[in-house]
């Protein structure tokens, strides 16, 4: 949306070479994300006077939520443009619902109805019952209908219902009808972002406003004018311009100020009468008690009493195993297939092989329909100057790749009558390097080096092109093994506090085996079963990996180091027929993300340190602060790379149910950690992992996706020499003053 002086009254704004840059950059920047249909809208409207620039105060007697006012906009200049822009990505209901969706509402008793203009970006997977209309929950229907046209309804519904009360005060009207959007969207479960336009037919009377806003966790992109902008004397400046819009922009080609993220959880008020810009705090609802409601009707899955387990630790994994499954079927059910080619996947799910993603896609496995295959996405990065010209893929020293690649193979023997494929995306950095000035301006205004690495893991990652491994057999993976199990001490790290005995893994970590694990296993399983994890990996090695050397009891192998580790040299390996490699993109528009696991349950290696420092009460302060700041750190940057493909992310973790059920429980259900590394942190999903079938990714320490990809290898490496003197919070493109 932009909001610009018409060029005929302004003075200071060129609108033949500002504006029309603007609006090329504004609709070039939007339609990748969606391509099925672009529109726009436009509104002219005169101001009654020459407004002052001074902010209009909000009324004394407004009885409400507590509205705040953060700027206003200089309506001095006459005449104003306001342009509405829309691209559509069609994900629901039989026919596409253009936008920006516009409907004409009922006149009011003064006669003065409104047409309102809706720009919708995300899903409305539930409501509850509001202004009589029916509590809805996309998991119980059997189409799916236009979201955008369900919430219009909603907010038309409420607004009209604040237009009879017949406010004399027009302003003191408007802050109402704020508050109006705001408690209908505290009952609008999903994730979304919105701009809403109310446009009364009498404008001389009342020349309307502009409603925008963010779900309560920010899981969809939308950025505004900077409004920090202040005086000499301390008082916000007035600006000549405003802009809303779901991509970074070019802005000093403009001559309009600078966008910043919108805050969370606020719906926002420029009013187009005073030019005040307001907001009120969606207030989030209190779910346990509804939840728990549901609950007691329904027969939840009853997972294996371990006798090392407390019953409250075990009880909690079965009610998070409801409410994820139900997260997940919410986001995959009636998925769009792609047109085109068969076997087409619907679902996508970025596919780490850790605990987070494995157990999605395995819940996955429960919603789509047994016919579509689902595509594993696997990225990992690699260039010359951090790859042994000995390693013929160098792609296959990521911890992710291997880690993805075991996972993968336990899903295939668990679920043999699904086809799971599993697309490896291999990126050079040559190739980063080609497309950096566009990921640049995906996750702006971020500029650190860390979001630059992980904006770049995800935009390749969704963009799902890359070679579709058939089997673990013939994926063609050479060198060491990279991974860390629970118990397996870091060679970076001591893990001070925290030393593994053996007394602290009592059993095999292979459900349903009774055997004792050896103190030092890698897979913290017994021989036998040691021995079972290590012969698929041997398989596509190629040879006899080093993986455990605890049982790595075979002795007078012949060894040839490549690099990497130690690998067993075939005297035919070089001399076998190589399969061709099917290249492959995945067209599916809907991709699951395992965002919003590890800042929930501790999942990260900051929260044991926490830990170690403060212990448990230490902890629930820093998952307190994770939750408040997700927004902030995470979801609108990556929602901006992973769109720009024409697909649509979704996060089961951060399903409002889902989090209220883990804010509802104390942080020694969440895990333990007094356990080692990938046994005691998220303790509670490993619980799920075991008992859904997906035991191998239920030991894995955790490694974020910059470096488990390797793109903090390389970019590291490019920009600052080598991984030690690279910092994730230094100006991306801008090295380390020696």
């Amino acid at each position: 949306m932009t909001l610009l002086p018409n060029d005929e009254s302004s003075h200071n704004f060129n609108m033949n070479s500002s504006a029309s840059s603007l609006e090329k950059s504004l609709i070039e920047g939007i339609a990748p994300r969606g391509p099925d249909y672009q529109a726009k809208t436009s509104h002219s409207f005169q101001t009654r006077t020459a407004a002052s620039s001074n902010v209009a105060p909000i009324p004394d007697s407004f009885e409400t939520e507590e509205i705040t006012q953060v700027a206003s906009i200089s309506l001095s200049v006459p005449s104003w443009n306001l342009n509405l822009y829309a691209s559509v990505l069609h994900m629901r209901g039989k026919e596409l619902t253009p936008q920006p969706y516009t409907v004409q509402g009922k006149s009011s008793k003064q006669g003065n109805g409104c047409k309102y203009s809706f720009c919708w970006n995300g899903e409305c997977y539930s409501h509850d019952p509001i202004n009589g209309r029916d509590m809805y929950d996309v998991a119980k229907e059997e189409e799916t209908v236009s979201d955008t046209a369900l919430v219009m309804a909603l907010l038309t519904d409420a607004l009209e219902r604040e237009e009879d009360g017949g406010d004399i005060n027009v302003h003191k009207g408007v802050l109402r009808k704020c508050d109006a959007v705001a408690q209908v969207l505290r009952h609008v479960y999903g994730e979304y972002s919105f701009i809403l336009h109310s446009c009364p037919n009498d404008t001389d009377k009342d020349r309307g406003c502009v409603y925008f806003g963010r779900d309560p966790f920010g899981r969809r992109s939308l950025l505004m004018t900077n409004t920090n902008a202040v005086n000499d004397d301390g008082t916000l400046e007035p600006l000549d311009s405003f802009v809303l819009s779901s991509v970074g922009l070019n802005m000093e080609t403009t001559g309009c100020h600078q966008l910043e993220e919108i805050p969370a959880g606020r719906v926002y008020c420029l009013d187009l009468n005073t030019g005040n810009l307001s907001f009120i705090h969606i207030r989030t609802n209190e779910r346990i008690s509804k939840m728990d409601e549901r609950l007691s009707q329904i027969v939840m899955k009853q997972f294996v009493q371990e006798p090392d387990l407390p019953q409250h630790l075990v009880e909690a994994a079965e009610r998070l195993h409801f409410y994820l499954d139900q997260a997940v079927r919410r986001r995959v059910i009636n998925a769009p297939v792609p047109n085109g080619e068969d076997d087409q996947a619907s679902v996508a799910v970025l596919f780490s092989g850790g605990v987070d993603s494995v157990v999605l896609a395995a819940l996955c496995h429960d919603h789509v329909p047994s016919n579509q295959p689902i595509d594993l996405i696997n990225v990992a990065f690699a260039s010359k100057a951090t790859s042994s010209k000995q390693i013929k893929d160098p792609y296959s020293l990521s911890p992710d790749r291997q880690a993805a690649l075991l996972s993968f193979q336990e899903m295939q023997m668990r679920w043999p009558d699904r086809k799971w494929r599993f697309i490896a995306v291999n990126v050079d950095y040559d190739e980063v390097l080609k497309m950096e000035k566009l990921i640049c301006s995906l996750i702006a205004p971020l500029t650190s080096t860390m979001d630059f690495n992980i904006g770049t893991a995800f935009w390749f990652a969704s963009r799902g092109r890359g070679v579709e491994v058939q089997s673990v057999d013939d994926s063609g993976i050479q060198g060491s093994i990279h991974l860390r199990f629970a118990g397996q001490r870091s060679s970076k790290s001591s893990n001070e506090g925290n030393d593994v005995v053996a007394s602290q893994i009592s059993k095999c970590s292979t459900q349903g085996c009774k055997r004792k694990p050896q103190h030092g296993c890698s897979f913290s399983a017994c021989k036998f079963c040691c021995s079972c994890y290590q012969r698929p990996i041997n398989q596509y090695l190629g040879g006899k990996a080093n993986v455990c050397q605890i049982h790595n009891c075979e002795k007078g192998s012949k060894k040839k180091n490549t690099g990497g580790g130690m690998v067993k040299q075939s005297k035919t390996q070089d001399q076998q027929p190589q399969k061709p490699k099917t290249v492959y993109a995945s067209n599916a528009r809907v991709v699951i993300v395992g965002i919003g696991a590890d800042e929930q349950m501790a999942g990260y290696g900051r929260h044991r340190k926490t830990y170690n420092r403060g212990g448990y009460d230490a902890l629930r302060e820093e998952l307190r602060m994770e939750k408040q700041r997700i927004w902030t750190r995470n979801l609108g940057r990556d929602d901006r790379c992973i769109s720009y493909h024409g697909k649509e992310s979704r996060f089961p973790f951060l399903d409002d149910d889902v989090v209220a059920y883990l804010n509802s429980l104390d942080v020694t259900q969440l895990c333990d950690m007094t356990k080692p590394e990938g046994l005691g942190d998220k303790m509670i999903l490993r619980l799920v992992a075991e008992n859904i079938g997906v035991s191998h990714c239920s030991g894995l320490v955790k490694r974020a996706i910059q470096f488990g990809s390797r793109i903090a290898k390389c970019s590291d490496v490019d920009r600052f020499g080598s991984s030690r003197k690279a910092s994730g919070s230094a100006k991306h493109g801008t090295s380390i003053p020696k």
